[in-house]
């Protein structure tokens, strides 16, 4: 598979939080305390050999996000398969269920990664792909009432320099999110364009860079994903969001600041927020499409005593066609 120079995120509404941790709409990722009563088979999974529901999961549940993930890294590999798919779901309706990816291309994209820390060091590539992989077996996809593994290591071929993947869970949320961007008339007809496929509506921003996923504040990260997504699906209207919003949307930062103590919480508002307006402008496209958009200067940041209160608007003159800087649904 080539690796696509675009990252993908998911502004259909209600797949949106598909590949974060923001429990709200069809699709999200929870952490489960343990995985090894969890298997996968013949495209289904199954704890202690019974298939999984709620009722068998619950108590697998936890709130405890784990230390290592990045949700960025999953979100690039979700960008992957949505770029090899698109195709194949305009005309098949089966997608591949092992996925293979050629190691210089990938690092070429994202650098060289350590499970313990972001900094592009020389390891043993297999190893730093196969581990950070693993970091996702305490998390599961749950999808319109169906429970599936993220991520899982299928191989590796040294001669071939290449390493293998399945995602069970996000092949479902491509198809799912696929089907909800085809256009129907008012008698629910599915509408038909050039060529005999389907119209789409969009369902993916491409604005944001793919070198955000060495970005080590992943809590800023996660405030460049929902303003970014705000925006893309306000279009031409002028979006607003309030800070506690913002907060209660991004998981990470919002654990983060349950957990601490006074002053802490202060500390941790301005660090993700700071640096969140800062990568708006270095990590996204923003400025280019959305001419004389009003982005937050770092130092706008808020505090407990007015998250409430704090209202970021992100004014612009409307959003630029045909700038190449999007991709079909």
């Amino acid at each position: 598979m080539e690796i696509p120079e675009s990252y993908a995120i998911i502004t259909e509404k209600n797949y949106q939080n598909a590949v974060g941790l923001c429990r709200q709409g069809n699709a999200f990722l929870q952490p489960v305390s343990e995985n090894s009563n969890l298997k996968y088979e013949k495209g289904k999974t199954y704890i202690k050999g019974l298939p999984v529901s709620m009722t068998t999961l619950k108590d697998y549940f936890t709130n405890r996000i784990p230390d290592n993930i990045n949700l960025s890294f999953l979100r690039f590999f979700y960008s992957i398969i949505l770029d090899h798919c698109q195709n194949i779901l305009q005309t098949e309706n089966v997608l591949p269920e092992v996925y293979t990816i050629y190691l210089p291309d990938f690092f070429k994209s994202v650098g060289r990664i350590s499970v313990k820390n972001e900094a592009i060091q020389k390891r043993d590539d297999y190893k730093a792909v196969r581990d950070r992989i693993m970091t996702f077996q305490t998390v599961i996809g749950v999808i319109d009432g169906d429970y599936l593994p993220i991520l899982l290591f299928a191989g590796e071929n040294r001669e071939k320099n290449t390493i293998s993947f399945m995602s069970p869970y996000m092949n479902r949320v491509i198809e799912k999110v696929y089907k909800a961007s085809i256009r129907k008339d008012k008698k629910g007809r599915i509408c038909i364009g050039r060529g005999g496929r389907p119209e789409t509506k969009a369902t993916h921003s491409y604005l944001i860079k793919s070198e955000i996923i060495k970005e080590r504040n992943r809590k800023a990260v996660e405030i460049v994903h929902i303003v970014v997504t705000l925006i893309e699906q306000a279009g031409n209207g002028e979006p607003h969001i309030c800070a506690k919003t913002i907060v209660e949307r991004n998981v990470l930062l919002r654990e983060s600041i349950t957990t601490a103590h006074g002053p802490d919480k202060n500390r941790m508002l301005k660090r993700a927020f700071s640096k969140a307006w800062e990568l708006l402008r270095t990590h996204t496209k923003l400025q280019a499409v959305y001419p004389g958009i009003e982005l937050p200067d770092p130092s706008d940041v808020p505090t407990m005593s007015t998250l409430a209160q704090k209202v970021y608007n992100f004014r612009h003159s409307g959003k630029l066609k045909n700038r190449g800087d999007e991709k079909p649904a």
